[in-house]
């Protein structure tokens, strides 16, 4: 095969690459949309004559109970439980400096008035979702479903197992074994319930607009993804990688003897190391990793935005701690991080 024809198959593998994530950004927009919509119908039918008001003010209650709840459960589960759960319980209760998600939706439900301010529209020329007459930011559209969620249980008649099991961005995030003390715990929270394919199983529904640290792929079930479970559905991959094992795929291609798992063994053949030296090599749809010791972060490369090859637009799932960015986004990335060392994966 000559080196225009590599090229152009490349290119033309790259750009299905790109065209399957920014598909998957629109779709969570999609998929959000329908989940806050569905959610406000159900709460509209079924609300009945109760005030407003006042399954607002039971709403507020229970967000507070809850929070109580989920900080005893996270004192008891400690380091154990897989990371989307552990995450998932920080997300709710909130990890200083910022606030979780149940002291955001008592915020954002204080400052509504009426169900119909409950009611997301979306802007046909932004494509943004909008909550009255400001665009909903990632944190902002996880907040609103739990909020809807909670009323939607406190008016009556919603369940986990009938109208929860249609929810498209809802994590579920299974507990370690628990005392019946904390069992008990959990399932006076609106989000935790008993597993309904594992009735020994308890687990932890966590509303998301994508993004969940830990997440993977259910089949063809769409409950969120973190960075590299996202990049690794993108590219098509036969593993599930993290941001590690793109890392170990690097460095043995590279020529480095160290030790790689099997996840990494079966996909080696399936990938291209890119120098990060090599600007000039980087191709749309290859995968940017930053790692460092503890953690790390993968994305799908776009195109430069700066002449010097130092910046560049990305798609990925992420999600701040400041909330300024979370879910499926197209992002602005420098090439190099202080502290991290720069990977680059081209999938074959």
């Amino acid at each position: 095969m000559s080196k225009i024809t590599k090229q152009i198959i490349q290119k033309k593998h790259g750009e299905a690459i790109i065209k399957k994530s920014e598909n998957f950004v629109k779709e969570a927009l999609d998929k959000n949309e329908l989940d806050l919509l569905n959610l406000w119908y159900f709460l509209n039918t079924t609300q009945g004559n109760e005030d407003f008001n006042s399954l607002k003010d039971k709403g507020i209650y229970k967000f507070r109970e809850d929070k109580k709840h989920f900080q005893a459960l996270k004192e008891s589960i400690g380091t154990n439980g897989f990371w989307p759960l552990r995450t998932s319980i920080n997300k709710l209760v909130g990890k200083s400096p910022y606030s979780g998600i149940l002291d955001d939706a008592i915020i954002m439900l204080e400052n509504i008035s009426t169900l119909d301010q409950l009611c997301v529209k979306r802007n046909p020329e932004t494509n943004e979702l909008f909550l009255v007459d400001k665009p909903l930011t990632g944190n902002q559209i996880t907040v609103l479903k739990t909020i809807l969620i909670y009323l939607c249980v406190l008016s009556g008649g919603w369940e986990w197992n009938r109208e929860g099991a249609s929810l498209n961005l809802v994590y579920p995030a299974p507990f370690p074994p628990l005392s019946n003390k904390f069992i008990t715990i959990a399932l006076n929270t609106t989000l935790c319930r008993i597993d309904s394919a594992d009735s020994s199983k308890l687990i932890l529904n966590q509303p998301n607009c994508g993004f969940i640290f830990g997440g993977r792929v259910f089949g063809t079930r769409f409950h969120g993804l973190d960075c590299a479970s996202f990049v690794s559905y993108c590219i098509d991959c036969r593993e599930s990688l993290s941001t590690q094992d793109m890392e170990l795929v690097w460095k043995r291609l590279k020529g480095e003897e160290i030790l790689i798992n099997s996840p990494v063994e079966k996909v080696l053949q399936d990938f291209e190391a890119i120098d990060p030296q090599n600007f000039n090599d980087v191709q749309l749809g290859d995968i940017i990793i930053w790692r460092r010791s503890t953690d790390g972060h993968a994305v799908i490369f776009k195109n430069w935005i700066s002449r010097d090859m130092q910046s560049f637009l990305a798609v990925e799932a992420n999600r701040l701690d400041d909330k300024s960015k979370e879910g499926f986004v197209i992002s602005p990335f420098k090439l190099y991080k202080s502290g991290f060392s720069t990977y680059i994966l081209r999938k074959k």
